[in-house]
């Protein structure tokens, strides 16, 4: 199978949430909310046209979080959900607003995938602008429900 990674289009933006609601609530996002971020979305696309994985990274003042980062289950363990998050880090690294690049996720997922790329376990409260407008209305959030129930860590890419 060809495989073509590549930064996305606006006109893909259908196609990503499509794929983003096949996976959990967190990850799914509306065609409204990836086409705002479209600049900073990659994809990986089959020798057909059809995107099949995905990875796109959310701006938060300095920082840049991974998130939708995704492979169709047809075309998992084939390496290219590594290749797609490789683009979108490389773009992200050529930035020079861009201090930190970081992710959310569940612990099993940062040990196979996340820390052999060279991401890191470290403290959210590093992230105080994705503190501020996501975790504070998060159903799991200690803010909400007087003891903390998330189950993700953040993890930071090594410089």
């Amino acid at each position: 199978m060809e495989l073509i990674i590549r930064k996305a289009k606006k006109s893909d933006s259908g196609e990503i949430s499509r794929l983003t609601k096949k996976f959990t609530d967190t990850l799914s996002r509306s065609p409204h909310e990836i086409g705002k971020m479209i600049g900073n979305f990659w994809v990986a696309e089959n020798d057909r046209g059809k995107i099949i994985g995905c990875c796109g990274a959310r701006i938060w003042g300095r920082d840049a979080e991974v998130i939708a980062w995704i492979v169709s289950e047809k075309y998992q363990g084939a390496g290219i959900a590594k290749k797609i998050l490789l683009s979108l880090i490389k773009s992200l690294q050529k930035r020079k607003n861009i201090r930190y690049i970081f992710a959310l996720t569940v612990p099993a997922l940062a040990k196979k995938y996340f820390r052999p790329l060279g991401f890191l376990p470290t403290g959210l409260q590093m992230f105080s602008a994705k503190v501020v407008e996501e975790c504070q209305s998060c159903p799991k959030n200690c803010f909400q429900k007087g003891k903390y129930q998330c189950n993700e860590i953040a993890l930071v890419l090594k410089k």
